[in-house]
């Protein structure tokens, strides 16, 4: 549960898009040396993009905070997991982790103690206590209809799942999740951000050479779709 009384913007997927997200912040006048602005991600810092390793060390801002991704899932059994050219590592690789395998035995020694670090502490679920509004950040899903904080939620779920928004799209409608006031989702990228009912994704495909989202909470909610 994270408290903020200051200004409270919400990333997109980065997959390793250090450049696009420091234009996004700068364009937002985002201030990262003030103290007062803070930076929530939806998850997937790593894989794909051009520097993915500068993305994971985000985690040491303390402006910045970020829930875990199933690419980040996958870097971290990769490594605490596997022994190389174990399933772990393969799965990794194919799915965006050759930044880190092409690498010279020292330097993956130094990412490896980083991914460690990092993703071994990296929450699930965000609850964000905002203007008198809980909003929910997870990556992928929130598993059922009803959000409550001693729900045993598979891992399947938080991580990978695609059933609500592949159903979204299917009848361009979803039920309310009772419990908060808002759910903000990645993993699934969109063409552009999509609102519906209380549940908000902002993976743009920013690995794909299309923008990143940067979404100020406060004006979450005013011009997007229902």
């Amino acid at each position: 549960k994270i408290p903020y009384t200051d200004r409270v913007f919400i990333v997109g997927d980065i997959h390793g898009e250090i450049t696009k997200l420091n234009d996004k912040l700068d364009e937002v006048g985002f201030d990262k040396e003030g103290g007062e602005d803070h930076l929530i991600a939806v998850g997937d810092l790593i894989d794909r993009g051009e520097d993915s390793h500068s993305c994971l060390n985000l985690m040491d801002e303390n402006w910045f905070d970020s829930c875990r991704g199933n690419h980040e899932q996958m870097a971290y059994d990769s490594i605490t997991k596997d022994g190389f050219g174990g399933e772990q590592d393969a799965h990794w690789f194919m799915n965006g982790g050759e930044w880190y395998f092409d690498n010279a035995p020292e330097t993956k020694k130094n990412i490896a103690g980083d991914v460690v670090r990092h993703i071994e502490h990296m929450p699930h679920v965000i609850e964000l206590h905002y203007q008198g509004q809980v909003i929910v950040i997870c990556h992928a899903d929130w598993g059922r209809n009803t959000y409550d904080t001693d729900m045993d939620m598979p891992e399947l779920n938080l991580l990978w799942s695609r059933e609500r928004i592949n159903d979204i799209k299917e009848y361009n409608m979803s039920e309310r999740i009772e419990g908060a006031d808002l759910f903000v989702f990645g993993h699934t990228p969109l063409r552009r951000p999509l609102h519906v009912s209380n549940q908000l994704y902002i993976d743009t495909g920013a690995c794909f050479g299309k923008p990143i989202t940067v979404l100020n909470v406060n004006d979450i909610g005013k011009g997007e779709d229902k």
